[in-house]
């Protein structure tokens, strides 16, 4: 299984460990979970990001002019 070597400072380290401990994880699994979830989109579609360049941003959009609906309080 491949090694790597990360430095970090003393509270980040502290802060993943007792993350790790919490998850009742080992500390390199911990770390190996997080790189997994934040790799959850294939490459081919991060790589679309930003590709539609005529898609209409929030500010150029506006207000629509619409009227929004009464809201409804919801029982617990």
């Amino acid at each position: 299984m491949p090694e790597i070597t990360v430095i970090l400072d003393e509270e980040t380290d502290r802060l993943a460990r007792a993350a790790a401990e919490a998850a009742g994880v080992p500390y390199g699994r911990w770390v190996a979970d997080l790189i997994r979830a934040r790799s959850l989109w294939p490459a081919h579609v991060m790589a679309m990001a930003g590709s539609a360049l005529d898609f209409p941003l929030r500010e150029e959009i506006g207000e629509t002019g619409g009227e929004d609906v009464p809201r409804v309080k919801l029982a617990k």
